[in-house]
């Protein structure tokens, strides 16, 4: 009896018809939504289109350690995190106005206003605002309002040269 049990269920597991879940398209969604949260529309998003992603990602990468997670599931939970992404709230940052000012800034360095400018401290405010302004146009998660404000920093600098 021990034998003929056995033999039934190793039959039943031969008989099976399923195929292993896939989990390409989860794992390129879950790809997709990292990205996409080190990006600046991520950065100016609203806090609930944020969390919209966030918790989409968890669940995807949740599910993925999950036995018995079907087809349906993963396909689900890899729409779910598409449609977070396309719901982001924020729109890139136009950085036009940040790449003008710098090209003004580095323009200005090599003026006479600023090698006449007796006041180091006028010199130091512009060089800080390019640096700044520098590293934060690699930033791939830059915000507008930080584009913004890098932007004004070297107007004012600029503006602040005395020679």
């Amino acid at each position: 009896t021990a034998n003929q049990d056995a033999q039934a269920i190793k039959d039943a597991i031969n008989g099976l018809k399923g195929q292993p879940t896939n989990l390409d398209k989860l794992n390129q969604a879950i790809s997709d939504g990292t990205s996409a949260q080190a990006g600046s529309k991520y950065a100016n998003s609203s806090d609930e289109s944020k969390g919209a992603l966030d918790q989409a990602i968890k669940a995807g990468q949740t599910a993925k350690t999950q036995s018995g997670l079907t087809q349906k599931e993963a396909d689900a939970d890899a729409s779910a995190i598409e449609t977070a992404i396309k719901g982001l709230s924020g729109k890139e940052t136009d950085k036009t106005a940040l790449t003008d000012a710098i090209s003004k800034g580095e323009a200005a360095q090599k003026s006479a206003s600023y090698y006449n400018d007796a006041n180091g401290d006028d010199k130091s405010a512009l060089d800080k605002a390019l640096s700044q302004a520098g590293e934060d146009l690699n930033n791939k998660a830059l915000t507008q309002a930080t584009a913004n404000q890098d932007a004004q920093a070297i107007k004012d600098a600029i503006n602040g040269l005395k020679g």
